[in-house]
């Protein structure tokens, strides 16, 4: 399978300083509300491993 990738390059310039921003995007698009549940089950997840 080949995986595409869809990323922009941009050269950003702030206080005289030079950044290279990239710009990626994916071919699956997450709504709000599934991305909030994933982060929420991931932050989840990460507080467990703790205890």
């Amino acid at each position: 399978m080949e995986k595409t990738v869809l990323e922009e390059k941009q050269i950003i310039e702030v206080d005289n300083k030079k950044y290279t921003v990239i710009s990626r995007k994916a071919k699956e698009v997450f709504s709000k509300e599934k991305l909030v549940k994933l982060i929420a089950k991931y932050a989840l997840a990460e507080l467990q491993k703790d205890y």
